[in-house]
């Protein structure tokens, strides 16, 4: 089995020749006649030339070089012309010629959309109808869907790039083809995203303006004005061309610094071999070499000294603006405030706490039922009252002893002052009893088991 390109992956079904036979076979004359088939063909082919392109790192693909990668078993798709258009006319693929000369406006989208593509599908399908040929095609197709995931891609490898500090925003076209070889196939590929970016303003390009100068290419940098547009300066040319100065010098003293070592080398050698005419031949040579080697050294140090002052500069600009924006917004919020503001301001706070203090008591104070004149009176009259029954808390108070309550009390039953004075009248001792009662023995008493002796505290008495 045959493929146009031998480092594509093809999808399963290529090896079944049963199946690539009706895709590999013409469309019908009209999408009507079987509409589940046409449209399952036209999806098959849509997903594999994107696939394709996905895998050669490209955004485009020329019409002929596609038709070889699609080539199966010898044969090309019999339907490619009726596949090309369905794409066009859903937006899946453009013209390079469409892309090229479209503004990336609302209008001209809208009028691409509405208007321009609707009436190229209905006159390429009269063509192909009256005619029995579609009409040439500009023989190379931009994918959008893949336009954008590269674009995205390359803004983010030239960010990690510098974030490195291998290279800066502004870099020549030649070093960024050279960097970006592995994930753009073809140099066309990178123009596509280079003019799409463009158009998003995250990108510039200046071409050369004379034969010795480079084209250019600058990305977004935290630097540039937000929401302004990105472009080529004179201050990033001068840039560049430091840069490529500094770069040129180290590389012409690393190989100046090698030579003087094999110089040197050689002289050993020779004065080993007892030559010392051709040994001091060599050391001048090294001596006028050693020379030269110091003088690039002192010029790569200026120019390294020059690009970090200009760095410098740039990074204080940066700074100065930001105090600018900062003083700016500032003035802004306190433009119209004055300091009478500020104190009216303050004594309106005092009062608003106050009213709140005031409003928290209020809250927390308790509810009163009752007057404070009836609750006065009404305890001044059970104070009078004690006092006619002869209950003094002076003399007759007795303290209280915790009692048990007698057998038959009822503690549900209520219970008046004057019943509990007279149960504790009652349950008092009198003073004939106590003299009766015998006296508490304070003598040692002997255990009657063990004649051991015992406290009388400890026998419980």
């Amino acid at each position: 089995m045959e493929s146009g390109d031998i480092n594509i992956n093809y999808p399963d079904c290529w090896k079944d020749d049963l199946r690539m036979s009706f895709l590999m076979s013409d469309f019908p004359s009209d999408r009507y006649v079987n509409p589940s088939q046409w449209d399952s063909k036209v999806s098959f082919w849509t997903r594999l030339m994107i696939d394709i392109c996905r895998q050669t790192n490209s955004v485009a693909f020329d019409t002929t070089a596609m038709m070889e990668r699609t080539r199966h078993n010898g044969k090309l798709p019999l339907g490619w012309e009726t596949i090309i258009t369905e794409m066009r006319s859903t937006g899946i693929i453009r013209t390079l010629n469409e892309f090229q000369t479209s503004d990336g406006s609302w209008f001209s989208w809208g009028l691409n959309l509405l208007i321009k593509r609707p009436l190229r599908w209905t006159w390429e399908t009269s063509w192909s109808k009256i005619y029995g040929t579609s009409i040439p095609d500009n023989n190379c197709y931009v994918v959008p869907e893949l336009l954008q995931i590269k674009c995205q891609h390359l803004v983010s490898f030239v960010g990690d790039l510098v974030g490195k500090g291998r290279i800066d925003y502004c870099i020549t076209y030649r070093s960024l083809s050279s960097l970006y070889a592995g994930h753009c196939s073809d140099p066309r590929s990178l123009d596509i995203v280079l003019t799409q970016l463009q158009r998003e303003g995250k990108a510039s390009v200046r071409r050369g303006e004379s034969g010795g100068d480079e084209t250019l290419v600058k990305f977004r940098s935290p630097r540039d004005v937000a929401g302004g547009s990105v472009c080529v300066t004179e201050v990033d040319r001068g840039l560049v061309k430091l840069r490529q100065g500094i770069e040129s010098l180290r590389i012409n003293i690393g190989k100046q610094t090698s030579e003087v070592s094999n110089l040197r080398h050689s002289a050993h050698i020779l004065v080993k071999q007892g030559d010392k005419a051709k040994a001091k031949r060599v050391l001048t040579r090294k001596k006028r070499l050693e020379g030269e080697l110091m003088k690039s050294q002192q010029g790569l140090d200026n120019m390294e000294l020059l690009l970090g002052k200009v760095e410098g500069v740039e990074s204080d600009g940066l700074v100065i603006e930001a105090l600018k924006a900062g003083n700016r917004a500032l003035r802004m919020f306190t433009n119209d405030e004055t300091i009478e503001d500020a104190n009216s301001t303050m004594d309106e706070v005092q009062e608003t706490i106050q009213d709140s203090e005031l409003l928290s008591n209020t809250i927390s104070s308790p509810f009163i039922d009752a007057d404070d004149k009836e609750l006065e009176e009404e305890l001044e009259g059970l104070i009078v009252s004690g006092d006619s029954k002869g209950f003094n808390k002076t003399k007759d108070a007795k303290p209280l002893v915790e009692t048990r309550q007698p057998i038959g009390f009822n503690s549900q039953a209520p219970v008046c002052n004057d019943s509990l004075l007279d149960e504790l009248n009652a349950l008092e001792l009198s003073e004939s009893l106590v003299n009766r009662l015998p006296s508490v023995p304070t003598h040692v008493l002997y255990s009657a088991r063990n004649d051991s002796v015992m406290d009388d505290t400890a026998t419980g008495i």
